[in-house]
């Protein structure tokens, strides 16, 4: 059955959108051991005014999430916000149906 936890607003599909083109899911399920992550990724130098000014207030508005982990690899060529959150997480593949791992022949209907 969906996990409807989170009412389908504007910020949430704004974040479908992020999601669609910059963002991962991440579901590994196993008790104690499972993840649940979601997580947006961008160009280190052109894209950390979109992640901080776009990506985060609009996963804030759309899941309440306000404490993402901030990542930047050691070349210093990407950067990545990644949200913590098996409710959001859930929302995103079971109710939404986007993939956990790799995006391939993503369509909206």
């Amino acid at each position: 059955m969906p996990n409807a936890a989170f009412p389908i607003t504007p910020d949430v599909a704004a974040d479908t959108g992020i999601h669609l083109g910059d963002g991962h899911l991440r579901i590994k399920r196993g008790g104690p051991h499972g993840a649940y992550e979601y997580d947006v990724t961008g160009n280190a130098v052109e894209d950390q005014l979109y992640l901080i000014g776009t990506v985060m207030p609009t996963v804030s508005a759309a899941y309440s999430l306000n404490s993402p982990g901030f990542y930047i690899n050691p070349d210093l060529t990407w950067i990545s916000l990644r949200y913590q959150s098996k409710p959001v997480a859930l929302f995103k593949h079971e109710t939404l149906g986007l993939p956990s791992g790799r995006k391939r022949n993503l369509s909206i209907s």
